[in-house]
């Protein structure tokens, strides 16, 4: 049978193995939930800066409505002008200045159009944005929602782990623990290694026969010379060996018995023909 302490040890590396798990998923939970903040926060960010532009350019065209407004006044004044103007120069510089501030107030009256176009197109750019974000929000924060369950239940579940890790820990050899403790540490992960057809599974050293036979024994725990990973048998291969042991002992001992009746004949013989060679004498 196995050493008293190896079971204990493979139920501990089980238990490891599971709160190494329950680390990785530790670790990849709040991750997910934080791409799902930055998504968020990226849309989000998004309709703020489309909003900033709607009232940049709410802005920019109310200055040029202000703009064209006292343009108009000043270009009505310079029409009053025209008529009070006495010659012929003054009336073209006068009708120069007329042309050009209403070109500049077509211009501006242009640029205001194409201002409350773009300004309708990223309101609707908007609109639609905030119809797919309010999806997604639900959509994301319900997804959200459900990490952040999984990840309260996960904890819950790696503290139970962890509680019933350090019960086992109470049962095992305090020398034996420390080696594996020191091992686990060090990441040498699985710390309890299985011999294959009498090779260390991890490191595929052959085992020499003392350690091999120590382990059938079940009297020491035994660690593989290269890798120095405890080692075990599993209790098929133990079984077998210890069969194979008290069939070869039971063998050994019925030749021993079987030889010994053989010698204890071959006497009864030698003494038979002694006793005739004696009588042969005596007559």
């Amino acid at each position: 049978m196995m050493h008293p302490d190896m079971d204990k040890l493979l139920e501990l590396q089980r238990h490891d193995d599971t709160i190494g798990e329950f680390h990785r998923e530790r670790v990849d939970l709040p991750t997910r939930i934080a791409a799902i903040d930055q998504e968020l926060a990226a849309d989000e960010r998004a309709l703020r800066e489309l909003e900033e532009e709607v009232a940049r350019l709410d802005r920019e065209r109310r200055q040029i409505e202000a703009d064209i407004a006292e343009a108009a006044d000043k270009i009505q004044k310079t029409r009053t002008r025209v008529s009070e103007v006495h010659n012929t120069r003054e009336y073209n510089a006068v009708l120069k200045e007329l042309s050009s501030a209403e070109k500049r107030n077509r211009e501006r009256e242009e640029a205001v159009i194409e201002i409350m176009e773009e300004t309708e197109l990223l309101r609707q750019q908007r609109a639609e944005r905030e119809q797919i974000h309010g999806q997604k929000r639900h959509d994301l924060g319900e997804e959200r929602s459900e990490l952040a369950r999984a990840l309260k239940a996960l904890d819950g579940r790696l503290s139970k782990a962890r509680a019933e890790r350090d019960e086992i820990s109470k049962h095992i050899d305090t020398r034996i623990l420390r080696q594996y403790d020191f091992m686990a540490g060090r990441g040498m992960t699985p710390v309890v290694s299985l011999i294959n057809d009498k090779h260390c599974a991890k490191c595929h050293l052959s085992i020499p026969p003392r350690i091999f036979n120590s382990l059938i024994a079940g009297d020491q725990v035994q660690q593989c010379p290269s890798c120095r990973r405890i080692l075990y048998l599993d209790n098929s291969v133990i079984e077998a060996a210890q069969a194979a042991a008290v069939e070869a002992k039971a063998k050994a001992e019925a030749d021993r018995r079987a030889l010994d009746e053989a010698i204890a004949a071959s006497k009864a013989r030698e003494d038979e023909a002694a006793a005739d060679d004696e009588k042969a004498a005596e007559r």
